[in-house]
């Protein structure tokens, strides 16, 4: 995480810790700003209400949060109310280039593009710091999808910054460029700007994760190798690497290059959970089991990891350990069939006969066309000799009677021995 990101993550987290508590502390103007574009960003719009009115409250004579007020218009669509606001602030500084950009972005949503564009050249044209014109112009059209023009803003804006490339310039440059599918000219272009700053470990990382669209992956290998040479930290550049080794199956460099990718200040579950993934394949279950644990400990709340470590405990013989983490699961239902069958089986091997029944019969009503959860079902009651129900069931779930009785006698050949199978057996056989 960037400084100027935490600096906005603590500036919201004090803004709504001091709404929760009715209190209402001090920003200053350029904090109001902050804190109002990263509901903007986020879509937040109850909360960017929030931060406009008391922004314009504590600081009413300042025009960057009266025009703050007009996006907020603007992205509820009350066009009506943006344009009254807009005349309130001419009065006030007519000249203003935020003003300009404003009324520009507005005439753009109503569907006056000329005019629109002509607005933005002339705020571009007056400007004192054309830079920060730019930067709004770019992202008045990244946020109306208008992709190809935001490319050319964001690339006049790359090349005349004397300070060299701004990081998020650079990320909107990217994801533009994919919205569009510009992989080819995405490659070009930031190989140019790695050629201009071969330390900034952006150009590289962007450079390779084109290739990797262009499913050109050693090659990309190699740029995101020389990301992480600009900046030994760079985490995204080393989960990159991970994924295209995983892709090519050599597990053992893809856990290398996650646990390289594993931040000690922010450490990713997801991380974690895809190494396990791959001690599995390794078949080193306590090592994966090590790092689904760790998943866990980061967020509680994610089935996936519970459900993978039930999988381990199941092949480890660790019948009770499984159940437990079936069991969670179970609660907040994020499981499919296959899950059911394991569940029962895990069950079953604890001599939970009626409860492994149970999941059976929960598990036909959630998977009504599961053959195999029918089946195992089935074959258990058949083994219980509790052939009504047996028979219901079939009756009820399973549309291709022909099918059941084939299944059933594929995976219970015994079965057919008990008396009273073979006649449900062939009575299905009967049924069109």
């Amino acid at each position: 995480m960037k400084f100027e990101d935490q600096e906005v993550l603590t500036l919201v987290q004090s803004f709504e810790a001091q709404h929760s508590k009715g209190e209402q502390g001090y920003f200053d103007v350029e904090e109001y700003e902050m804190i109002i574009d990263y509901y903007r960003d986020t879509a937040s719009y109850k909360w960017m209400r929030r931060a406009v009115e008391q922004g314009r409250a504590v600081h009413p004579r300042a025009i960057e949060l009266q025009i703050k007020a007009v996006h907020l218009a603007i992205a509820l669509k009350k066009y009506d109310e943006a344009a009254d606001l807009l005349e309130r602030i001419a009065a006030m500084s007519p000249t203003h280039p935020e003003l300009l950009i404003a009324r520009a972005t507005l005439l753009l949503h109503q569907g006056h593009t000329s005019w629109g564009l002509e607005l933005m050249a002339r705020a571009l044209e007056n400007a004192e710091e054309p830079l920060d014109v730019l930067q709004q112009i770019a992202e008045v059209h990244l946020d109306m999808g208008n992709y190809s023009r935001a490319i050319e803003a964001l690339l006049r804006l790359l090349r005349e910054d004397p300070e060299g490339y701004e990081d998020a310039a650079l990320y909107q440059l990217c994801s533009c460029l994919e919205y569009t599918s510009e992989y080819e000219r995405g490659l070009k272009l930031f190989l140019e700007f790695a050629d201009k700053e071969p330390y900034n470990p952006l150009t590289w990382y962007h450079a390779g994760t084109f290739c990797m669209r262009l499913e050109r992956d050693e090659e990309a290998l190699k740029y995101l190798e020389w990301a992480t040479v600009a900046e030994e930290e760079f985490y995204a550049a080393f989960i990159e690497m991970g994924r295209i080794h995983e892709r090519e199956e050599r597990f053992e460099q893809a856990i290398d290059c996650y646990l390289k990718g594993t931040s000690s200040v922010v450490e990713s579950n997801y991380l974690h959970y895809r190494i396990a993934l791959l001690y599995q394949e390794l078949e080193e279950p306590l090592k994966a089991l090590e790092h689904l644990n760790r998943a866990i400990e980061i967020e509680p709340d994610m089935e996936d990891v519970y459900l993978e470590r039930a999988n381990v405990h199941m092949d480890m013989e660790n019948y009770l350990l499984a159940v437990a983490d079936f069991t969670l699961v179970w609660i907040e239902e994020a499981y499919d069939g296959e899950d059911v069958l394991d569940f029962a089986d895990c069950l079953i091997h604890l001599d939970r006969i009626d409860e492994a029944l149970s999941v059976l019969r929960d598990g036909c009503k959630r998977f009504p066309k599961n053959s195999a959860i029918l089946v195992v079902a089935v074959g258990y009651l058949f083994a219980l000799e509790e052939f009504d129900e047996a028979k219901e069931l079939l009756l009820k779930y399973h549309s291709k009677k022909r099918d059941a009785a084939a299944l059933l006698e594929e995976f219970f050949p015994n079965l057919l021995q008990l008396e009273g199978v073979a006649d449900i057996l062939a009575a299905l056989r009967q049924i069109p």
